[in-house]
């Protein structure tokens, strides 16, 4: 995820009985998959084979599903790997001049038709690239979870990881504004709404930063928390401020408007109905409608946050009968561009 990615979490048991397919992938890290059973190992090599990129970490597939030891490994062939004996790991680290934290090694790995980089202080390869098929395979000597941020990994190390991502379609990058520095303690997240890309970034806790976002192309962008359009661009700038996330709209076209009805006049006692749609649109648009006297809301229930469509829908204000007869509005406000309409109505 730091490195400006989304993915999705698939099973052993969804990808063995065909509810999951690896064709629609591009990229699948096995993290810990020590235990895998014949016919997911099948899958897995057929999709290296066929150009997928498995990143996988240490003793991946060393396993059958019943825990029984195999030798060679179900993925030794793609990864390139070759395994003298399971030996226990070794606790060194890849960057002993920095006195950087330390990771668990399997030593008893080594080369066998891939190409090791990036070794330990007593030899042992920290990464083994393999070009199997038409695709590649990644082997991390080492567990995920003890994998270096990507500030403080080595730079060989890091530009071998942004490779193995190559295939992926391109994403958002975020840098500094100040330095132009790549910015990795982000967690970013990727939701489709009809034709809209809901992106949602939240920063690691620190100061407030200002950012740089760099689109694969040039989109209409719209701020969700700052309720404005940021018009058509190739790139934005933002700040945020830990922990809260900082949310935007990413489409290809504009956005179609909301078509709002408001009656002219209503009765005391009665019900004050407004409906609205969005026609063309492909997905669900937040609409926030007020019920106002002065330019303030009566209360807290004339306040609605409504979701928009292509069809038609109502939202209903109770008007008291009580209710001083006079000049009232119905504010309608997109929360994606921040348009906001204000309808005059008069209550007898």
């Amino acid at each position: 995820m730091s490195l400006g990615f989304s993915f999705r979490y698939v099973t052993d048991t969804r990808l063995e009985n065909g509810k999951d397919n690896l064709d629609q992938y591009k990229v699948l890290i096995l993290p810990r998959s020590c235990a895998v059973s014949d016919d997911l190992a099948k899958k897995i090599n057929d999709f290296v084979r066929n150009g997928g990129t498995v990143i996988a970490d240490i003793r991946a597939g060393i396993m059958d599903e019943h825990l029984n030891l195999r030798q060679p490994g179900a993925f030794d062939q793609a990864a390139g790997i070759r395994r003298k004996e399971v030996l226990p790991a070794v606790h060194q680290t890849l960057n002993p001049s920095l006195n950087a934290s330390k990771q668990h090694f399997e030593s008893g790995i080594e080369p066998a038709g891939g190409k090791a980089f990036r070794k330990t202080e007593q030899g042992i390869p920290a990464m083994i690239v393999n070009h199997y098929g038409k695709g590649m395979f990644v082997t991390l000597n080492f567990p995920f979870n003890e994998l270096p941020a990507m500030a403080t990994m080595p730079k060989e190390l890091r530009r071998l990881l942004l490779d193995a991502f190559s295939k992926v379609p391109a994403r958002t990058v975020f840098t500094t504004g100040d330095t132009g520095a790549p910015c990795y303690d982000l967690r970013r997240g990727e939701w489709k709404n009809g034709d809209m890309l809901i992106l949602g970034v939240k920063s690691k806790p620190g100061e407030k930063k200002q950012l740089h976002a760099v689109l694969p192309a040039p989109m209409h962008v719209f701020s969700i928390d700052g309720e404005k359009s940021c018009g058509k661009v190739s790139s934005f700038d933002f700040q945020i401020t830990p922990p809260k996330p900082e949310f935007f709209v990413l489409t290809a076209k504009p956005l179609p408007e909301i078509t709002v009805n408001v009656p002219g006049t209503v009765e005391r006692g009665s019900t004050l109905t407004v409906t609205y749609t969005v026609k063309g649109m492909k997905g669900e648009r937040p609409l926030r409608l007020s019920y106002e006297r002065d330019g303030k809301p009566l209360d807290l229930y004339t306040v609605r946050e409504v979701s928009a469509n292509d069809t038609v829908q109502q939202a209903h204000f109770r008007v008291a009968l009580n209710e001083i007869p006079g000049k009232y509005t119905v504010t309608a406000r997109d929360v994606y561009t921040g348009k906001t309409t204000v309808f005059p109505i008069t209550i007898h």
